[in-house]
């Protein structure tokens, strides 16, 4: 019987030994992909260093818990809606159905 369970497949030896087969595969994947980001962020900083610095920068901030201010909040839902803003004047222009100067001024006229 005991001969048995040092055989079976899921004794602690053979259990350890596929445990750090795993870990093994995954550093190496980890490693992997490590030097994947290095290397879009070598090529986005020599295209794009301001965007990059950016970039970083907000994910400094953000991990380094800047969300969670009530300030931040405010400015983030303002910014966000000023986005929109300007997405839906994009998208209207392209449809042609950005009104002109003189339809806008009528129109703040009847609602004064």
């Amino acid at each position: 019987m005991m001969m048995e369970s040092q055989t079976d497949e899921h004794s602690l030896p053979n259990s350890t030994r596929r445990v750090r087969r795993d870990a093994e595969a995954l550093a190496g994947s980890v490693q992997e992909a490590a030097g994947q980001i290095e290397n879009a962020v070598a090529v986005n900083m020599r295209e794009r260093p301001w965007t990059t610095i950016a970039v970083a920068a907000g994910a400094g901030f953000v991990l380094g818990g800047g969300l969670a201010t009530r300030t931040t909040r405010i400015l983030l839902g303002m910014g966000g809606r000023l986005a929109f803003t300007m997405l839906l004047q994009e998208m209207g222009k392209r449809a042609g159905l950005t009104p002109t100067r003189s339809t806008t001024n009528d129109t703040n006229r009847r609602n004064s």
